[in-house]
């Protein structure tokens, strides 16, 4: 038995999902931010014409402060987001901020790492 499969003692969809991860690594590749930006595609590719609406009504959020009401309330909260993460996983913004630049050689994602690292110093 491989060393993977004993780490994995899990399904055959497990072994093959972490064989795919161990491969795509080794070539510089992120198996998970594939999955994640895939899920995401086609989580928006299958959207209904309804959770666009909500989502394009959401925006009265953004319209003045909440003193004024304008219509707004908590459901337009939960339309917002039920559409904006699949557009952030899209554009690698998973975590939904975009710390300042640590280290201008790594990309978003390792630069999130180093500014939560230097934020729990």
């Amino acid at each position: 038995m491989s060393t993977l499969a004993i780490k994995t003692n899990g399904t055959l969809s497990d072994l093959i999902y972490n064989t795919v991860d161990t491969v795509l690594y080794k070539v510089g590749i992120d198996g998970y931010r594939i999955r994640t930006r895939a899920k995401a595609l086609y989580s928006l590719a299958t959207i209904d014409s309804k959770s666009i609406e909500a989502f394009l009504e959401s925006y009265k959020l953004f319209d003045g402060d909440w003193s004024n009401e304008n219509g707004k309330n908590e459901s337009h909260i939960v339309d917002y987001y039920n559409v904006i993460n699949h557009l952030c996983a899209l554009g690698n913004v998973e975590k939904m901020y975009i710390p300042p630049l640590r280290d201008p050689k790594v990309g978003l994602t390792a630069n999130q790492e180093l500014y939560e690292k230097k934020m729990m110093e």
